[in-house]
């Protein structure tokens, strides 16, 4: 039986190799020069397009492509819904649609992305990497699927893709592939080049197209629509209508502090929503995962419950602590711990956390308790002593008179 991180209070020493061989880039040209897998970056090192993407220096088209589909956007599945409220013109839910570039082992270039309701930034109904490469000297746009433990680790972390839990490309399952023009209705714009085979909701193929322009509202439109065998629509956009999206402010927030914590607010709590107090209690849900996206533990887990716990707790793992300090009801924190706030160079091996380790942390708060009452201050007679600014003189306890002073 996995046994809850707060058990894990003995740590001996031993490590996990993670490595992992990185295949050869799909769908190479072999009319192009081979490019080397970047280098991965350093914890914390800022990742961005223009420094991670070999390919894309020799290929502007793919890097112009690559910085307009990443970003934050809002829309809804109705056309002209991207602005106003949380619902959009046709009664819509609002949608958001994060991504960004990350690293992963054995691919030149790629970008995380996921979309999801606006009021629910913690579960996102779509979640992939985005590739570009060249097939015969035609520009493609391979769409990857996640890994489950990948997708449950990442979401959310497209706001801090330098912190994006590793990756290779064997990891990766790809689902779709589209062929990319310059010329179509958008500057940047594809479609699959025929349906694709999936069973998915009672379809058996589907279709995509992708578009987006390089405007100052930076819209994207995005339609996926599935066919059961006899050839009729199942689920999807009705065209020619699409997602569409325009460039936001992200919904999310990240900080990070200055040991390195970093703590991502993917659901905010509502105005005076009560929060928790230093030496307060919370009671909250929590998973927890490696970099390499392997789950370690959580209290989702059938037969477990939701946590109690006194925060600062007496468990080893300070970045937790800090990242749970202050929390709201109904608020939903990511947090990604360095190793040196968590098990530290000596890791938790009956846990199955190596050392050296960096922790994912999902944390939802569903209840605070406010702190005790402490006892008053005592004087040297062991009277109670008033606080500064208070009116009130001091009282004994119940049941004892004054002291006289000495």
């Amino acid at each position: 039986m996995q046994k809850p991180v707060w058990a894990l209070l003995v740590a001996m020493a031993g490590s996990v190799g993670l490595g992992a061989a990185a295949p050869a880039q799909p769908g190479a040209d072999p009319s192009q020069p081979e490019s080397a897998t970047p280098a991965r970056p350093a914890p914390g090192e800022a990742i961005t397009i223009d420094d991670r993407a070999t390919a894309i220096e020799r290929d502007p088209k793919a890097g112009e492509a690559m910085k307009l589909l990443a970003g934050s956007r809002r829309g809804t599945s109705a056309e002209g819904g991207a602005e106003g409220g949380a619902e959009g013109d046709a009664g819509e839910t609002a949608l958001r649609y994060g991504a960004a570039p990350i690293v992963v082992d054995g691919l030149d270039n790629a970008i995380y992305f996921e979309v999801s309701r606006e009021d629910d930034a913690a579960n996102p109904f779509r979640q992939g990497v985005f590739h570009f490469y060249r097939n015969r000297g035609e520009l493609r746009l391979r769409v990857f699927d996640l890994p489950q433990g990948m997708r449950e680790a990442g979401v959310g972390m497209w706001i801090v893709p330098e912190h994006f839990p590793r990756m290779a490309a064997s990891d990766l399952n790809p689902s779709l592939e589209l062929d990319m023009t310059v010329e179509g209705p958008m500057p940047i714009w594809g479609a699959t080049m025929c349906a694709v085979p999936v069973n998915r909701d009672g379809a058996v193929e589907m279709t995509c197209e992708l578009g987006v322009d390089g405007g100052e509202q930076g819209r994207l439109r995005i339609a996926e629509r599935g066919f059961n065998a006899r050839g009729e629509q199942v689920w999807g956009t009705t065209p020619p209508d699409a997602l569409k999206f325009a460039n936001a402010e992200p919904v999310i927030r990240s900080r990070t502090t200055e040991d390195g914590l970093v703590v991502i607010t993917l659901i905010a709590p509502a105005p005076g929503t009560p929060k928790h107090e230093t030496g307060g209690a919370v009671v909250v849900h929590y998973t927890g995962w490696l970099t390499d996206g392997r789950q370690f533990d959580s209290t989702r887990m059938v037969g477990r419950d939701a946590q109690r716990m006194q925060i600062p707790a007496p468990i080893p793992i300070k970045g937790f602590n800090d990242g749970v300090a202050g929390i709201a009801v109904g608020e939903r924190r990511r947090l990604v711990i360095p190793p040196a706030l968590g098990f530290g160079d000596t890791g938790a091996p009956r846990g199955g956390i190596p050392a050296n380790a960096t922790l994912i942390f999902d944390v939802e708060c569903l209840h605070v308790e406010a702190p005790p009452p402490q006892p008053p201050d005592l004087d040297a007679q062991g009277n109670p002593v008033a606080q500064p600014g208070s009116t009130t003189p001091p009282q004994p306890p119940a049941g004892e008179t004054p002291r006289p002073a000495k």
